[in-house]
């Protein structure tokens, strides 16, 4: 926890961000949201939600990056846009 704090104090908080989201890694956030669809419905949307919140922090720092668009795509749960899986 203090290496986060340090990273926020050090970077911000969208420079300090990590992990799939904050990569752009469209294929992980796929496959976290199909497994926990899988265990709970209740848990994918908690996980866009969030998700969506975080996407918005690291696009601040590079809103031009490759799969956002993408990435934007497959936290937005709505049955009627939500891409097809790969």
């Amino acid at each position: 926890m203090n290496n986060t704090l340090e990273n926020i104090s050090a970077h911000g908080t969208s420079g300090a961000l990590s992990g799939p989201i904050a990569r752009y890694d469209n294929e992980t956030v796929r496959r976290h949201l199909t497994e926990l669809a899988r265990v709970s419905p209740a848990l994918d949307q908690i996980y866009a939600a969030l998700g969506r919140h975080a996407l918005d922090l690291a696009a601040k720092h590079t809103s031009d990056a490759p799969g956002l668009d993408e990435l934007r795509s497959l936290l937005d749960l709505d049955p009627s846009t939500k891409p097809a899986p790969k």
